[in-house]
């Protein structure tokens, strides 16, 4: 699974606590929106 994540975004700090609280595997990248 690969997700597209901006550092300051509570969303998807919420969903990259969730996966590795699953032990799910997958490739973070981080998106620039400034």
């Amino acid at each position: 699974m690969r997700l597209f994540d901006y550092l300051d975004s509570g969303n998807g700090y919420k969903v990259r606590l969730l996966l590795a609280q699953l032990g799910l595997a997958f490739e973070w990248t981080a998106v620039d929106i400034d």
